[in-house]
Order: structure tokens, then C-alpha cells, then sequence
């Protein structure tokens, strides 16, 4: 996965049609993405695990153009923060969109020679595949795609990536909170409370956007995720948003959503 240059291509994608194309023509890649990740095992409580699949993760988001920064812990694996610049400075004044996950798993060391990754019936299976690793796989594409549409973001996009999620985030809420606070919004690339399946965003103020999407089929789960980097100040006409729904078939991903007061 490398860095898209401006310039590379001379206008976005007409139409989502066309972008959801664009995965779908990326579908292997994204595939072998979360197949790496998942092998690549990461339980809580092994910090050495859990800080070697972050210096992995850092490497794949420096090659998109991220700035990288670890937050150190002693008592869990270290956090990764990552920033990427918007296009121009006027862009670069806008607040950042939180991109918000985790790379720890319930799963302990040694999983993997009893749940091996495989595809079975058209779907990517083993630890950590649906939490959360295939959504840390849709936030490098989403980020690369979007690059690639536009030359540059644009508007400044975080990603915060937390060691201890599975365990109760003791080392990581602070400056979970602390990032949101100074977010746009926050998109959180793993299933939905309650769900198999979703994307949920929340406000400032605790309000929730939820994104219910098949994550198998990838190409329009990372579609949606663009959109709403995309989009998100015209789907919440600058106001703190309370819920979205949306749902996904293999041509077309549709959403709707009720702004908050």
C-alpha cells in the first residue's frame, strides 16, 4: 500500500457507483490486509504482542503519508495515534475526523493454530477478524481511496488506535476523550452494540451515528466509511448528529440520518 499523488488521477470518481467499482477491483488486497493483520496475534494482555502488531499498523499508515505517534504505557501495549494533513491550509483549519479503533483481541496467544484464518463460504474467518481488525483494513483503504479521488484529503483525518479496548481501556479513555473533544466527529470501525454487523460515530455530546454494513462484503463497507469522510458536514448540516442508519447490497450502500438538535 503506498502514498496516492496529486496529480495521479485528474478528477474524483463521477459517482459512488463508480467508487464502490474501485474496491471491488481491490477486494484480494483489502482480503490479504486483514489476513495479515489477524495473523498477527495480539491478545491484551501480552504487551510485546499487542506493541509489535502497532509498530506493523504504523508502518502501513506512513506509507499513506501519516504522521505516527505512540502513546506509551508500561501496564498494556502502547496506543497509535496517527495523523494525516488536509490539502491546503484552509482545509488544515478544519477539525479532524476521528478515525477510532483497537488492535487488541480477547483472543490469547497461540489461537491461531487451533481457529486458522480461512475463507469459508465466501467469508474471512479467524481471531479478531470482525474485532477489529477488518476495520482497521477499511480505514487504510478508505484513507488510500480517498487520496486517490482527491490528490489530498480534505480536511484533516485522525486515526487512534487503543491497546486495551478488550480490557476495559483504562490506559486509553483519557485520551480517547481528549482526541474526540477536538474531532468533527469519531468513527468507530467495529460492529455496532447489539449488531453483527456496523460502523458507529459518535458526537461530542454522546449522540450516535450508526452505519449498519455487511463487513464481508468489503468494497461497501469501505465505501461508506469514505462517504462519511467525505460527507460528514453535509449529513449532519453542522449540527452534533444522533443516529444513521444505513444498509449495503453489492451495488449501492443507502443511509439515512436524523440530526440532532
Amino acid at each position: 500500500m503506498t502514498k496516492s499523488k496529486a496529480g495521479t488521477q485528474s478528477s474524483p470518481l463521477s459517482s459512488w457507483g463508480e467508487r464502490l467499482r474501485f474496491f471491488e477491483e481491490r477486494r484480494d488486497r483489502m482480503v490479504e490486509t486483514i489476513r495479515e493483520l489477524m495473523e498477527i496475534e495480539s491478545p491484551s494482555d501480552d504487551k510485546q504482542a499487542v506493541d509489535h502488531i502497532a509498530s506493523c499498523l504504523a508502518a502501513k499508515f506512513e506509507q499513506l503519508g501519516g504522521r505516527v505517534l505512540y502513546h506509551r504505557c508500561n501496564e498494556f501495549g502502547d496506543s497509535l495515534q496517527v495523523d494525516f494533513a488536509a490539502r491546503d491550509a484552509s482545509s488544515a483549519k478544519r477539525k479532524p475526523v476521528l478515525l477510532l479503533g483497537h488492535y487488541d483481541t480477547v483472543y490469547p496467544l497461540g489461537t491461531l493454530a487451533a481457529m486458522p484464518c480461512k475463507i469459508e463460504k465466501g467469508r474471512l474467518r479467524g481471531p479478531g477478524v470482525l474485532d477489529m481488525k477488518s476495520g482497521i483494513a477499511l480505514m487504510l483503504y478508505a484513507i488510500e481511496a480517498v487520496q486517490a479521488w482527491h490528490g489530498e484529503l480534505p480536511r484533516p483525518v485522525r486515526v487512534f488506535l487503543v491497546s486495551d479496548e478488550e480490557v476495559g481501556s483504562r490506559s486509553s479513555r483519557k485520551i480517547t476523550e481528549r482526541l474526540a473533544k477536538h474531532s468533527a466527529g469519531v468513527l468507530v470501525l467495529e460492529p455496532a452494540a447489539g449488531r453483527l454487523t456496523g460502523v458507529e460515530a459518535r458526537s461530542i455530546n454522546g449522540r450516535r451515528l450508526t452505519v449498519v454494513a455487511d463487513w464481508f462484503i468489503l468494497a461497501a463497507g469501505t465505501l461508506e466509511t469514505t462517504r462519511l469522510l467525505l460527507q460528514l458536514d453535509e449529513l449532519t448540516d453542522g449540527r452534533a448528529f444522533s443516529e444513521c442508519d444505513s444498509w449495503v447490497d453489492t451495488s449501492a450502500t443507502i443511509s439515512r440520518l436524523r440530526p440532532g438538535a
